[in-house]
């Protein structure tokens, strides 16, 4: 039996077309759900979404920077102290012509916390990027670094206030 549905429409500046990569229960009968939608202007954006456990939409952030063109959510986590999630993902930097690991900390309310890239390119085949979170509120991110020809794991270590 279904207990609800929702489904996203595009807001200002969006075209139809999104899709939903992770997600993580609320811990209050809803989820928080991320992953990306199309734009008008940049291919995509990172696109996260809490919905209540009603099955409405309690918040919807569009991560877009003017200094990235595609931007693409793979993995999220939750604080159960704090309720704030972080989400994980790749983002193309044009100007340098690399892709960086992005990772993302909202409040439970939706408020972006902080934003942090990755120091060095990394290859932007989502199997190889993930988060975890750890007992003190902070995370752990991986991915797949580009070292020359070679492919190599990265992980960085963020704790709650984005401090590595």
């Amino acid at each position: 039996r279904l207990n609800w549905r929702y489904v996203d429409a595009p807001g200002a500046g969006e075209l139809p077309n999104s899709e939903g990569t992770a997600l993580v229960y609320d811990g209050q009968g809803g989820a928080v759900v991320t992953g990306f939608v199309q734009t008008e202007k940049d291919d995509v954006d990172i696109l996260t979404i809490h919905v209540d456990r009603h099955g409405r939409a309690l918040w919807r952030r569009r991560w877009p920077n003017a200094s990235h063109e595609c931007d693409r959510a793979y993995g999220i986590v939750r604080d159960p102290v704090s309720r704030d999630v972080t989400v994980v993902g790749t983002t193309y930097l044009p100007a340098r012509d690399e892709w960086r690991l992005a990772t993302l900390r909202y409040r439970h309310d939706g408020e972006l916390r902080w934003e942090r890239l990755s120091s060095g390119e990394v290859d932007r085949a989502e199997y190889g990027v993930r988060v975890g979170a750890l007992p003190d509120g902070g995370v752990v991110v991986a991915g797949t670094a580009r070292v020359g020809e070679r492919e190599e794991i990265v992980v960085s270590r963020y704790d709650r206030d984005g401090a590595r």
